[in-house]
Formats: structure tokens, C-alpha cells, sequence
């Protein structure tokens, strides 16, 4: 199985949220997500990235309802309850686990056979 990177997640994330994303290498010479946002009083593209940015993680995970636990090596653990079945997502953030569980249910062919961040 292969790994996703943090780029991909908030790329795929982007997208489940409705933005155009673009590759910017604004984040002090490493890449990032960019997205133009329209939604703000006034339009400016800004960096994307819910690893990072804990209150924008947060407002996913109320937005898309997931739930957090945790294994028994105190892993975080994400889930969001569909209309199949709960989409457990293990990584050694918080962050990853949510975004990971978001992405798992509403693009699940976008990281079939990836393992956590």
C-alpha cells in the first residue's frame, strides 16, 4: 500500500469543498495548496491547509459530522457514519484521521488501497 501526502489530502479536500485548487510554493519555498476564495468580502486566493490550520480541521469535522476515538495504542481514530457503513481512518494526527475519514466518504476511489498520513 502506498501513502498519501499532506499535499494530496488538502488537495482532495479542496476539491470535496467546492474550490479549484492550484500547487503554490508560497509556504516558505516548500509546496501548498492555494485556493482562490470568492466567498470573502473581498476575492483573494489564500493557503489551504487543514493539517495546519486546527480551526479550519475543526470546522470540517462539524460541518461533515465525524466522530474521533482512539485504538489501543491511543492512535486517533475518525469516522463519519454513511449511508452504508462507519469509515474508520487511522493516522498519528488528529488532523490526518479527520481529513482522512472526510476524504474516505465522499471520494472513496481517490485513496482506495492508501494507508493513513
Amino acid at each position: 500500500m502506498s501513502k498519501i501526502t499532506k499535499l494530496d489530502v488538502c488537495k482532495f479536500i479542496a476539491t470535496i469543498e467546492g474550490y479549484a485548487p492550484t500547487i503554490s510554493k508560497d509556504c516558505d519555498g516548500s509546496e501548498c495548496i492555494a485556493i482562490h476564495d470568492e466567498n470573502q468580502q473581498k476575492s483573494e486566493t489564500k493557503i489551504y491547509d487543514p493539517f495546519e490550520d486546527d480551526a479550519l480541521c475543526f470546522q470540517l469535522m462539524a460541518k461533515y459530522k465525524v466522530k474521533i476515538d482512539y485504538d489501543e495504542n491511543e492512535n486517533p481514530l475518525a469516522n463519519i457514519e454513511t449511508q452504508d457503513n462507519w469509515r474508520w481512518m487511522q493516522a498519528v494526527s488528529h488532523n490526518g484521521a479527520i481529513l482522512l475519514a472526510i476524504i474516505k466518504a465522499y471520494n472513496p476511489l481517490s485513496i482506495q488501497g492508501i494507508n493513513g498520513v
